[in-house]
């Protein structure tokens, strides 16, 4: 488990980031970011009560000069996992706040659709299950 335990405690945001954004940040932001207008600026200050906040000392690598592709496909998928709930808990804390018409607005998602992709793994890991033979009985 050492080597790990080193990957996770090398893990930083520049690894986090290529995850999420598929590409580095600055390969994104160089193919995608674009100037904010004056409305868009003022709008993302009125809302700074609803923005995440972040532990920084968190998010600083404990380790350097270690390989973060060590990290095995398993526990790489427990870190989005646990992106995924942390996602959940920050919508849930702001039910009041953001509307799902608001988010389907801007991010073109909410929280039915982020349901509905739930449902959607719970089958295609059902598929995984049947394609390996395992046989299911009906209850």
């Amino acid at each position: 488990w050492l080597p790990t335990i080193q990957a996770l405690n090398a893990f930083a945001y520049d690894e986090a980031a290529e995850i999420v954004y598929g590409a580095s940040y600055a390969e994104w932001k160089r193919s995608h970011q674009k100037k904010t207008t004056d409305e868009k600026l003022l709008l993302y200050k009125e809302s700074k009560q609803i923005h995440a906040t972040h532990e920084a000392d968190l998010l600083k690598a404990t380790v350097s000069g270690v390989d973060t592709q060590a990290l095995s496909h398993r526990v790489l998928k427990r870190l989005k996992a646990g992106a995924f709930v942390s996602l959940c808990h920050h919508l849930r804390a702001r039910s009041d706040d953001v509307q799902n018409m608001d988010l389907m607005s801007v991010t073109g998602f909410c929280r039915n659709c982020l349901a509905k992709w739930l449902v959607v793994e719970a089958r295609r890991i059902t598929d995984d299950f049947a394609a390996d033979g395992v046989q299911f009985q009906s209850q």
